[in-house]
């Protein structure tokens, strides 16, 4: 009858049983680094995702508030010689400003004259409305309405 004596394992400098299965340090410290590095990359990725996604919000809100805002000067009757359509029922919520600005078609030129306030009476009957919203971001659409003298 034989016996079988189990001889320890030799790794670096230490001695171990075959069946002894613990990690060393260094393992347990590269381990934790690896870990931290993924979750870093992963919170970097999550705050990149939400910083777009309110980007794009807000871009699509000002397109939003851009259009029915020309809407409303649309609505409104035609004023000859206006520098710019100031009393609209349309009131921007609150973060956004509005704006508008009037040029008047110059049948000479065949082009939008930019001083509506020196028109003196020569209102060609076409205007070229430019309605600009803009976000506190400093995000801005500009929409244009051409108005007609019925």
């Amino acid at each position: 009858m034989s016996t079988v004596i189990e001889q320890p394992l030799v790794i670096g400098r230490r001695l171990r049983a075959h069946g002894d299965g613990g990690m060393t340090l260094i393992e347990l410290i590269m381990s934790i680094a690896i870990m931290g590095v993924a979750f870093t990359v992963i919170v970097t990725g999550m705050l990149t995702y939400v910083s777009s996604a309110t980007t794009h919000r807000t871009q699509a809100n000002v397109a939003l508030y851009a259009r029915q805002y020309a809407e409303s000067i649309a609505d409104a009757s035609y004023v000859s010689c206006a520098a710019s359509y100031g009393a609209l029922p349309y009131t921007p919520p609150a973060g956004f400003t509005a704006s508008n600005a009037v040029m008047i078609w110059d049948e000479y030129a065949s082009a939008f004259s930019v001083a509506p306030g020196s028109c003196s009476g020569a209102d060609d009957r076409l205007q070229r409305v430019r309605a600009t919203v803009t976000a506190t971001g400093g995000y801005t659409t500009t929409v244009d309405v051409l108005k007609r003298s019925p």
